[in-house]
Order: C-alpha cells, then structure tokens, then sequence
C-alpha cells in the first residue's frame, strides 16, 4: 500500500504498489465498510499510486502512478474521477522547467497530491518542486523551485526539493504546509509567495562528518541527507552552519595532515576538493567518464598520508584519485563484485581494506 485517503462520505480508497513478489502495483481500491474492496482502477504499467478525495464534493478523486520504466517521464498516468471512481478521465501531467514530468524520475520517492478543502478544481501536486492548477487539472502553473538559480531566472519562489507531505489550515484553504527534504514550507497565500518554518526544527539527517586534526578546533564537516556537506565553525551545542557544497552530502574529508585540504562530495562518483581549508571548492570529476558510477552514497575513504581518495565505482572496480587541483584518475579491478565499504590502514602505507557485495 503507498496511500490510504477517507472521502466525505467516509469511504475508503487505497493506493498500492509493488509488493516483496514485485506484484500487485498500479492499483486503486475502494471499500465502504473496510471488509468489502472493490478494484477500481488499474495499470499495468504503473508501480506507487498517491491519491486525494476532493473535500468539497465527495464524487471527485484524483489519482497520479508511478510508471514502472521510471526515467525522467516517470508518470504512467494522472487521472481524475467525477462519479466516486465509476469513471477516470486523464488530466495533464504537469512538467518542470524543462518540459519533462514533475518528478523527473523520482516520482517513486517524492508524490504527493493536495486538493483545496473549498474547491475540487484546485489542486497542488509536489514531486521535485510544487505544481498548482485551479481548472481540475486542465493548465499547470510551477509555483515553486529548488534552486536558487532557476527561481530568479523564472522568477519562481524558491522551496526546498523533493516533497512529501502537506497540510491545510483549518478554515483557511489559503494557508498550507508543504513537508519536503529541507523540512518545512508554507505559503499563506494559496501558493503566491513561501517561507521557510525551520527554527529551531533540528532533524537533519547526516552520513558522514570530518574533524578537523588541530586540538581544541571545533571546525568539521558534515554531509547531509539532500542538505549539502556543511561547514560547522561552532560546535558548541545546535549551531548555524555554512553550505560547502549543495545537494546530498556524501562522505567528506579533512586531510589530517594538512587541514587546508579537504574533500566534499555529491552522489556517486561527484567529488569536490578545496586547498584552502573550504573557502572553495571544485570539481574532482573525471571528465572523461560517466560521473554516476558507484553507489547513491558513495563508499569512500581518504588515505592522508598519500593524499589519494578511493570510491567505489560500477561492477568490479573501485577509483583512486589523487589530487585536489587538475586530479588524476586510476581505476583498479577488484574482480570480487561492487565495492560496499572502503577503508585505508592507518598502520599500513597504501593498504586499504575493501568490502563488497561478495563479502
């Protein structure tokens, strides 16, 4: 089951996806007493089902799949029902700022829908960013960016990616709170300006932090969960911190040789380097080969003594690159499946101990 709505009516309606046997994904169900279910709606093609029941007027449902090809089209349909789900009719898919679907290939992590509570024609689907309609799904308006870059270039509101979750304040249809990777947004406004309700709201989620070698320096980093590798300069209790570098924060480094050198990185094989102690960074990347090997988040381990980074990259093989300017790349051949964890000798120069999926 991805989602479970009750309509006006008290009815139950119950969106799936794929289960353990990778079955049974695509479907709309519907039961009035909770012991009776009734398919109604589909899609052989499609995996995690979001829904919502229209407040104002129980015979409208809407309904958006996950396609199970994925890509950045990855929406199999969006759907709408004005008879309590006798009939769906198709509604359009709303597209980012370049033409493609919302959820740009993530539709199976971040889908949401929301419909006002006083009018079943307007209605806010979240997947990458936020997307507004007031005609029943008809037009599309992007209200909302995850890049500062592109919000003042379309001059769109900026809101953090990747949105999960919403609410409605009672008798204010107007006033929403949008759950996204970067914590909480609301507008006040139906969707015309946002503001950020993180004060104090300390969640974050880290994979990996570097401390800094000088005794008594509270200096490190730290890489965040789709919060960008932060630079903590204070650490002393819950402190503001600076952005190193954006998106997820992977694994980070502080060479504790020579603390200037230091090491961010992205998903998969992005890395980026600073030899200023962090004031700048720039990309370690390969540009010769596909910047996506390896893993989400990606094993690594730095060895300080010989200033080299190892990763893990596709199939057999794990990447060393030496150097934090103008970087060399050497790929070596495990020949004992992807590396799962990587970590060097502190005892032994140019050991490194390697785990894989094969053990």
């Amino acid at each position: 089951v991805s989602d479970i709505e009750i309509d006006k009516d008290n009815n139950i309606w119950v969106g799936t996806r794929p289960n353990s046997w990778d079955s049974s994904g695509g479907t709309i169900m519907f039961s009035s007493n909770g012991e009776d279910w009734a398919v109604k709606y589909n899609a052989t093609d499609a995996k995690r089902v979001e829904l919502v029941c229209a407040p104002s007027n129980e015979n409208v449902i809407y309904a958006i799949g996950a396609a199970v090809a994925g890509g950045d089209n990855d929406i199999a349909f969006f759907i709408r029902s004005d008879d309590g789900g006798t009939n769906w009719n198709p509604i359009e898919i709303p597209l980012n700022q370049d033409n493609l679907h919302f959820t740009r290939s993530q539709a199976d992590y971040d889908l949401i829908l929301a419909v006002a509570p006083n009018d079943e024609n307007i209605l806010y689907a979240g997947g990458i960013n936020l997307h507004k309609t007031i005609d029943g799904g008809t037009t599309w308006d992007m209200i909302s960016v995850w890049h500062s870059y592109y919000a003042n270039q379309l001059n769109i509101e900026y809101v953090h990616a990747d949105q999960h979750s919403f609410a409605f304040r009672p008798n204010s249809p107007n006033t929403i709170i949008f759950g996204n990777d970067g914590g909480i947004h609301m507008t006040s406004d139906a969707g015309n300006t946002f503001e950020a309700k993180n004060t104090g709201y300390n969640i974050t989620q880290f994979y990996s932090a570097a401390l800094h070698p000088q005794a008594g320096n509270n200096y490190f980093l730290a890489g965040s969960q789709d919060n960008g590798t932060q630079k903590f300069q204070n650490a002393s209790g819950i402190v503001s911190t600076v952005e190193a570098t954006g998106g997820d924060g992977g694994y980070c480094f502080i060479d504790q040789n020579e603390p200037l050198n230091q090491i961010t990185s992205y998903v998969f094989n992005n890395y980026y380097g600073s030899e200023d102690g962090g004031l700048n960074f720039n990309d370690l990347t390969d540009p010769y080969v596909e910047d996506n090997t390896g893993r989400f988040i990606n094993p690594s381990d730095y060895d300080d003594n010989s200033q080299i980074l190892y990763s893990a990259s596709n199939s057999d093989y794990i990447k060393r690159t030496y150097g934090l300017n103008d970087a060399e790349h050497i790929f070596i051949n495990l020949d004992s499946g992807q590396a799962s964890h990587i970590r060097v000798s502190e005892y032994t120069d140019h050991t490194i101990f390697i785990g894989t999926g094969s053990g």
